[in-house]
């Protein structure tokens, strides 16, 4: 049942280093929720004002020394999209069926077509009216405002019109990880006051947000 996770036998947690003001973590943390996992990985949350994320115990997890990154006993993982895949296979999850290799094609095209295409307008409006004031004191650019706007317009716009085919409430028939990243997306753009005018994306919206399991997301009480 999409949603539903078949769980692997394992004496311990793997442990996810995020936060829930970083999308990048906020991202594995909404797919966790929807694949049913939210209590079978534990969370850390990173104190950025004590520089946890540059401490060398992450810096063993994320060379980078960015959100997120995994550690699963022996085995380290970064980049959220990395993590999401880690996970999903490590549990066997719906949302990502390692089985179905034409279903997980179709799904990892959406998935890094929202990533390339959409997901840096969501987060450079954020930058912009949100973290730069708070940052640096500096009012947002708004000129950088109105390109990021218009940009999630039209990548949404496109996803609207290609995706939903199927007329159902996810982007691609039942719930999956393309549809994870997507709401992720959103709901960091709604922290700009960003509300998206395509039809069919704010009704995929409303029906991610009355999921019971988006009570677990670190947007639910935004």
């Amino acid at each position: 049942m999409p949603g539903e996770a078949t769980i692997m036998s394992t004496d311990h947690k793997p442990v996810l280093y995020t936060h829930p003001m970083s999308p990048h973590g906020s991202i594995v943390v909404d797919f966790l929720a929807a694949a049913g996992l939210i209590d079978r990985v534990e969370q850390v949350v990173l104190d950025f004002g004590k520089g946890e994320h540059k401490a060398p115990a992450f810096l063993a997890v994320n060379p980078v020394g960015q959100i997120s990154g995994l550690r699963d006993g022996d085995v380290t993982v970064f980049e959220s999209d990395a993590i999401i895949r880690y996970l999903a296979l490590r549990f066997k999850s719906p949302l990502f069926p390692h089985h179905d290799l034409a279903r997980v094609g179709l799904i990892d095209s959406v998935q890094t077509h929202i990533r390339q295409k959409a997901w840096d307008h969501g987060t450079g409006l954020v930058f912009q009216k949100v973290m730069k004031k708070l940052f640096t004191g500096q009012d947002g650019d708004p000129a950088r405002i109105e390109a990021a706007e218009k940009g999630l317009e039209k990548t949404l716009g496109f996803i609207g019109d290609t995706w939903f085919k199927a007329g159902g409430d996810w982007l691609l028939g039942e719930i999956s990880t393309a549809d994870t990243t997507l709401a992720t997306l959103l709901s960091n753009a709604k922290r700009a006051g960003y509300a998206p005018s395509h039809p069919r994306i704010q009704a995929f919206y409303a029906h991610w947000r009355a999921q019971p399991f988006f009570a677990h997301s670190p947007y639910a009480k935004d």
